[in-house]
């Protein structure tokens, strides 16, 4: 494997991995989704929080701007981005349907709206910010900086598989591999498009659809 790339590249993918992509592993979230306005202010915050944070890191490393990670106004090759991540995961969801359908169980959803259309935004809010934060944490910012400290775009995409799926644990056996082999089909989509907004609203539109058919009251 060639590791003749940037070592300060190195030595910021560490610390941005130690810092983001570990502690959701170790402190295994809650298979139970809140949807309220703090619970939707938090995940947008926190969102901005690590998307801030991690472009100020990678600007300080190598002067990488933000746009360098696809952070710019959404262009049409993002709308073509955006179908075939969609495709991605609605073959994906289908064959996880079909193989594991106790597993969905495990994902359970508590509103707190006043209304049930009121939970339905809410989850909108939630599942944007959170699918924005993951594609770019675990698509481009690992792929592309895998690439700028001397390694593989398979070993990029693998590895961002492979936290990705260790990140949804909480919700089963089963949901941990789904995840992982989503997340390595993501992660070549992205080597062939370089979209984050593409994934992301891909990303966030299946989870919208997870979300909603769990809110009671919601047909």
């Amino acid at each position: 494997m060639n590791v003749t790339g940037n070592p300060a590249v190195r030595k910021e993918l560490f610390v941005v991995i130690a810092v983001f992509l570990i502690p959701p592993i170790v402190l295994r979230g809650s298979a139970t989704l809140t949807l309220s306005v703090t619970r939707a202010a938090i995940e947008v915050l926190s969102s901005a929080f690590q998307f801030i944070i991690v472009l100020a890191v990678a600007r300080r490393t190598d002067g990488t701007p933000a746009r360098g990670f696809g952070v710019s106004w959404p262009r049409l090759r993002d709308a073509f981005a955006a179908i075939a991540s969609g495709i991605v995961l609605a073959v994906a969801a289908v064959a996880y349907l079909s193989l594991a359908p106790v597993e969905t169980e495990r994902i359970t959803v508590t509103a707190h709206g006043s209304t049930p259309w009121i939970s339905v935004f809410l989850a909108v809010v939630i599942a944007i910010a959170a699918a924005y934060r993951e594609e770019f944490l675990y698509r481009v910012y690992i792929v592309r900086r895998f690439a700028e400290a001397g390694y593989t775009p398979f070993a990029a995409v693998a590895f961002g598989a492979l936290v990705f799926g260790a990140a949804h644990l909480s919700q089963g056996g089963a949901a941990a591999v789904y995840a992982t082999i989503l997340g390595a089909a993501l992660g070549g989509v992205y080597i062939v498009t370089g979209s984050l907004h593409g994934l992301a609203i891909a990303h966030a539109a299946y989870n919208i659809s997870v979300i909603v058919r769990l809110i009671p009251g919601v047909r």
